[in-house]
Parts: structure tokens; C-alpha cells; sequence
């Protein structure tokens, strides 16, 4: 589990990222370089990518990304390989969004993800990805990205487009990191992600 959770804040309030259910976990706060269609802007967008490796099998494995108190209730925003939801509260636009079951079970076969078992879970104070069963021996990582405009925003999307950030970019961004990190277990390029 991540003793520390990673905070992160917007103008709505604090975000937190926390990890149960693995041991072996590493998590990098970033700002990634966006490229949103014309005449769309946000104010801030911010990358979380959660590494872990299980030296054993391990059982389900939680990485969630919720507020500490919801300033509203959130509105799904789905896509293709997205699963988002945003909130709407004092003049500002927040959404958190991950890869959906589709681009998760693509990336990461060897989890066994099912449709009945959907890996991304809503609620009204955020999102979670749960793995309900890891191999041992198994690196893989996930993410979430967190992106937030001031109101009203003409085009009514432009943070749903910045969380929508495949996964591989996400890597290739961090890839530095990944390679100067003391990792307490193996993270190679060629593991699985």
C-alpha cells in the first residue's frame, strides 16, 4: 500500500491517489504535454502513473483517485478507451479519467480482466481501477489524469480531450524517470505495461 497517498490539488479541492492491495508500488506526478484541437485550453492537467510489481500473486489490487470531499456530484464522460467523469462547481471544470476495459485488458493480458468484473469503478467521489487478480512475477502500471478549466468553457469538452492521453505516451513522457528511478523490484521497458 502507499503510505504517502499523492495529493493533488485543484481549484475544487484535493485530489488523492492511493494504491491497496500491493506492496511493491511506485507513483510519478507529472505534468504531460497535451495537444488539444484548436481554440481549447485548460488551466492545469496533471499525470499520475502507478508502477507495481508483484513478487507473488496478490488479490485485488485498488488504485483510486478521489477527492477528499466531492464539491459536486460528477457526470460520467466516457469515450473510446476512456473512462472519465467530471465535476462542475465554483466557476471551474474538473475531470479525472483513465483507460477503460477495453484499452486496459488490450494493454494488459495477462490480468485476466473481464467485462462482468469491469475494471474501472465510478463513484461520486471519483474513480478506481480494480485488479482483481495480479500473477506473481507481474509489472504492469496504470494511471490517471486530472485536468481542470475555469467555466464556461466554449467547446463544453476541452478537459474531457485533455484527460484522454493514451497510456504508451504517458510512459514515453515518464521514460527518464524510468530510467534514473531506484526501483525496489524490476521495471524494465520490455515488462509488460
Amino acid at each position: 500500500m502507499i503510505d504517502n497517498p499523492q495529493t493533488i490539488g485543484t481549484p475544487l479541492g484535493d485530489i488523492q491517489v492511493r494504491v491497496t492491495g500491493a506492496d511493491h508500488v511506485i507513483t510519478d506526478v507529472f505534468t504531460p504535454t497535451i495537444q488539444l484541437p484548436a481554440a481549447m485550453s485548460v488551466d492545469s492537467v496533471v499525470a499520475v502513473l502507478i508502477h507495481i510489481s508483484a513478487v507473488d500473486s496478490l488479490s485485488n489490487v485498488r488504485c483510486e483517485c478521489t477527492w477528499d470531499s466531492a464539491p459536486a456530484a460528477g457526470d460520467r464522460d466516457t469515450g473510446e478507451c476512456l473512462d472519465a467523469q467530471s465535476w462542475d462547481s465554483g466557476g471551474y471544470r474538473v475531470t479525472i479519467g483513465t483507460e477503460d476495459f477495453e484499452a486496459l485488458s488490450r494493454r494488459l493480458p495477462n490480468l485476466g480482466l473481464t467485462e462482468v468484473e469491469y475494471p474501472v469503478v465510478y463513484s461520486d467521489s471519483g474513480l478506481a481501477i480494480l485488479i482483481p487478480t495480479v500473477p506473481r512475477d507481474t509489472e504492469f502500471s496504470v494511471h490517471f489524469v486530472i485536468a481542470w478549466r475555469s467555466l464556461p468553457d466554449p467547446e463544453d469538452c476541452t478537459t474531457w480531450f485533455a484527460v484522454d492521453i493514451p497510456h504508451s505516451k504517458l510512459e514515453a513522457a515518464n521514460k527518464s524517470w524510468m530510467s534514473t528511478a531506484q526501483l525496489p523490484f524490476n521495471l524494465s521497458p520490455t515488462s509488460p505495461q
